[in-house]
């Protein structure tokens, strides 16, 4: 994702909101696999750390490309065990890990069931592949039309991105393929509050995806409360290696 616009820490605060949206589809899974604590965790893709402190430190590891924000993931707690290193080339040997996931990654990526095999090939026999959330942009729901605007210019700005904005449809397919099995996956709902309004946050989020078609000029405001809302479909998904 474009990182300039925004400073790490706004990002940080933005992995963070993402990882709240998800938090109740986490201990759902968490409880469908029977997770111990004392199995050893990859994150992949891991960013600032926004899932580091909802597992064990001793056993949380996590990977990223992006050198800053492992810095800033590093600076909020020195004992996360921590690799600059890509998705596609995992630095680790073969079932190492007992849980291996994603979150918010998988739309970034090219070449998609090539990260889920080597996630596959880490994860130790009887673990899992789990991946907390994929966003489904070409399914987004937005309303009133004002949204639906905003909404068509920001899906086109993550195209020009390179995301993938059909991946979310496409997870329970990908895990199958991988040859996992037991494989669950689902979509995450969403609710709306009346007064509820877009905050500094997201509109420069809004602003940083219109920086990207600079070109032409899009409304960069929510209409929230009244009935108004943006749903983009959320996919999870989680699949067991033998």
């Amino acid at each position: 994702m474009k990182m300039s616009e925004l400073n790490i820490a706004d990002w940080d605060e933005w992995y963070k909101r993402q990882a709240s949206w998800t938090r109740d589809t986490r201990k759902f899974l968490l409880k469908k696999i029977k997770f111990n604590e004392v199995v050893k965790t990859l994150d992949v893709g891991c960013g600032t750390g926004a899932l580091a402190t909802e597992f064990d430190i001793k056993n949380w590891h996590g990977i990223d490309l992006d050198f800053q924000a492992l810095g800033f993931a590093k600076k909020e707690n020195q004992e996360r065990k921590l690799a600059n290193a890509d998705a596609l080339d995992l630095p680790f040997q073969d079932e190492k890990f007992g849980l291996v996931f994603a979150h918010y990654l998988l739309l970034w990526i090219s070449d998609p069931i090539r990260i889920i095999f080597e996630m596959k090939r880490v994860t130790k026999s009887n673990g899992y592949v789990v991946f907390w959330g994929e966003p489904d942009h070409a399914g987004r729901l937005d309303f009133p039309k004002e949204n639906a605007e905003i909404g068509t210019w920001q899906t086109r700005s993550l195209i020009q991105q390179g995301a993938n904005v059909q991946i979310g449809r496409s997870l329970g397919s990908l895990l199958v393929s991988a040859g996992l099995s037991d494989v669950s996956f689902g979509v995450i709902g969403g609710m709306w509050s009346a007064d509820q309004r877009a905050d500094l946050l997201e509109t420069k989020i809004l602003k940083s995806d219109q920086s990207i078609l600079s070109s032409e000029t899009y409304p960069t405001k929510y209409l929230f409360g009244e009935g108004n809302f943006i749903y983009i479909p959320t996919f999870f998904g989680c699949g067991r290696k033998m």
